[in-house]
């Protein structure tokens, strides 16, 4: 070294140039500066390692003139030659760090073998994975990286992207949503949501985190328009009818949907989705939706009327309630009794007693709470209906005490068989068990004059007809 001619030392280490690069004590060696410098530029030496003891000029020489492997080691023996070494930075944020020392010389070095830093670098650092924002942006947009280094980095960092809109490239926006590395903001699912018009997988996947979409829950879209359209109007819709989000999450993502839908393609939607949607007032209440979900699935437009009584009870003479919907108003735990009346007294008499159910039903709110009035063409009918308990029937008769015509109660009471039927017969004296039900009903039979009186005897309460003339 110190009195072969550079070029012959070129050729005596021609193929043994990673003996030099590795003999960390090279620039201690007892030859002029200068010679140095030329061997290392002839040789066009990269140090993988070298002595922190050097020269401090030729330490200055091989940090300008690039004379060195983009390792760990020997970055971080340069910037400690720099004397501006600060390990934790170097260690949690390496790229940021070294942006910020101003090191021009080494940042136009690792920006010139971007790949081969993150190679040999970036990505060996356990400890990596704090980069400041701006930093990190600026390796996401990196030309010069490739997709899956740009992967790497994602996979490595903690850092989350605040704005998608930085970001330049829609595959590594995927990929950060894969990662689930991307701020839960609505503006940054409408970033990737424009590319193509949809919600791709990736952001889909991202959705359907549960920790992402209780953020979201939280977060309302706004009606806002740019250039005459609702901003977020196009996302909404796609995701009322993404398939792909699971039932759960979708409950918690529809909360941030600002609209109520009058017209949807109920065809595209499950069921179970449908009524999160109701349950979320997504729904507009209309007689066209009412309708509509009562086409497509059982029950839907009844959870609809549900959570929208007021609206629904002003529009009760165009929604034409069958025996169906009426069963299910009347088993609803949801609906009052007063809104239940009123959506009996809408109903025809048939949609009512063509229904068992229905029948039986209104029968016993009619025994349950007498302040709330019916039809008495209702009661007549339901008095006579043998579906019901005789009980309950005579009840209702006796809410109904203003009946002048025998033939009505003659039916009512051979409806009712028994001893009941007996009364009809005047040459028969029926006997009643001796009860307040029973009692009332003759006394009001009384009261119409249908019989004469009642006597109580050992077997309970006889009834009296008029003497014949």
């Amino acid at each position: 070294m110190q009195y072969a001619e550079v070029q012959n030392i070129a050729e005596i280490f021609q193929n043994k140039i990673d003996y030099i690069n590795n003999f960390d004590g090279f620039l201690n060696l007892p030859v002029k500066i200068e010679r140095l410098e030329q061997i290392i530029k002839t040789l066009d030496l990269k140090f993988n390692s070298i002595d922190i003891d050097s020269p401090e000029v030729l330490l200055n020489y091989i940090l300008t003139k690039n004379h060195y492997l983009l390792n760990i080691k020997m970055v971080r023996t340069l910037l400690s030659h720099k004397k501006i070494l600060n390990l934790e930075s170097f260690e949690r944020m390496n790229y940021s760090y070294i942006l910020s020392t101003k090191i021009q010389e080494m940042i136009d070095y690792i920006e010139s073998n971007i790949e081969e830093y993150i190679k040999t670098v970036y990505l060996q650092i356990d400890n990596n994975t704090k980069e400041r924002i701006d930093s990190y942006i600026k390796l996401l947009n990196n030309e010069d990286l490739s997709l899956e280094l740009k992967e790497n980095i994602i996979i490595k960092v903690n850092t989350i992207i605040d704005e998608l809109t930085l970001v330049n490239d829609s595959d590594v926006c995927d990929l950060l949503y894969k990662h689930l590395k991307v701020k839960p903001t609505w503006n940054n699912v409408l970033v990737s949501f424009e590319v193509e018009n949809t919600l791709n997988a990736y952001v889909i996947g991202y959705l359907n985190s549960i920790s992402k979409s209780e953020v979201f829950s939280r977060i309302r879209m706004t009606p806002d328009k740019i250039e005459g359209k609702e901003k977020y109007s196009a996302l909404c819709t796609t995701i009322i009818y993404q398939s792909g989000i699971n039932i759960e999450i979708y409950k918690l993502l529809i909360k941030s949907i600002p609209w109520r839908y009058q017209t949807l393609d109920f065809e595209k939607i499950s069921e179970d989705r449908i009524i999160g949607l109701i349950e979320n007032n997504n729904i507009k209440p209309s007689v066209e939706s009412y309708k509509s979900l009562k086409e497509h699935y059982i029950g839907a437009s009844i959870i609809l009327l549900e959570r929208n009584l007021d609206k629904y009870t002003e529009l009760i003479d165009e929604l034409s309630i069958d025996s169906d919907d009426l069963e299910l108003i009347l088993k609803s735990i949801k609906i009052g009794i007063s809104e239940k009346f009123i959506f009996i007294n809408s109903c025809d008499d048939e949609i009512i007693l063509n229904n068992k159910e229905n029948a039986k039903m209104v029968a016993q709110l009619l025994v349950d709470f007498e302040t709330y009035e019916a039809r008495n063409t209702l009661k007549l009918s339901l008095i006579n209906n043998i579906n019901i308990p005789v009980t309950i029937r005579i009840k209702i008769f006796n809410t109904v005490i203003s009946l002048e015509n025998k033939g009505i109660i003659n039916d009512f009471l051979d409806s009712l068989g028994g001893e009941f039927k007996k009364i009809t017969d005047t040459n028969k004296k029926a006997t009643l068990e001796n009860n307040v039900l029973n009692r009332k009903l003759l006394d009001n039979l009384d009261h119409l004059n249908y019989i004469s009186s009642i006597s109580e005897v050992r077997k309970g309460l006889r009834v009296n007809h008029w003497r014949k003339e």
